[in-house]
């Protein structure tokens, strides 16, 4: 019986290297990895209540058809990494959300019924993790699934 073990990605040398660090350390034979990945869509303009519709701009659907270019980039990266350097099956876990990539995370998880979760950490100063939080936070808090949070190279 074959494993599914998620792994996030987004565009950060941290996230390549928790990915490196799972090929290396934690991957075994007949294992699947599932990419994790949340798109974070392009927000639009803020307007006021009382401004009425917000008009969609041309340069808005560009900027969402770049994001969406550069994710399509980054699934593939990763896609190649499972076919030619780990050898393994895989499966992409895409989603978009202008919510928590945390929150997300943790679902996507449990609904694909994971035996891992592996993800990088940023780094972020303890002053930005106390104000914002970070996802890693977030998702070794609130998954029902094993975390692994691949540190930051020093």
């Amino acid at each position: 019986m074959s494993r599914l073990n998620c792994i996030c990605v987004d565009e950060s040398n941290e996230s390549e290297r928790a990915f490196e660090w799972y090929a290396a350390n934690h991957h075994r034979t007949g294992d699947v990895v599932g990419i994790i990945h949340v798109h974070q869509m392009p927000s639009l303009p803020s307007m006021g209540l009382k401004a009425g519709s917000i008009p969609i701009t041309e340069d808005y659907h560009h900027s969402i058809k770049k994001s969406v270019e550069k994710s399509n980039a980054l699934m593939n990266k990763y896609k190649d990494f499972c076919v030619n350097r780990i050898n393994c099956d895989y499966k992409v876990l895409l989603t978009d959300s202008h919510h928590s990539p945390g929150q997300l995370i943790c679902e996507i998880a449990a609904k694909n019924d994971a035996a891992v979760i592996v993800m990088g950490q940023r780094g972020l100063s303890t002053f930005s993790r106390a104000l914002l939080g970070s996802t890693s936070d977030y998702v070794l808090h609130h998954s029902d699934r094993p975390v692994i949070v691949v540190p930051r190279k020093e």
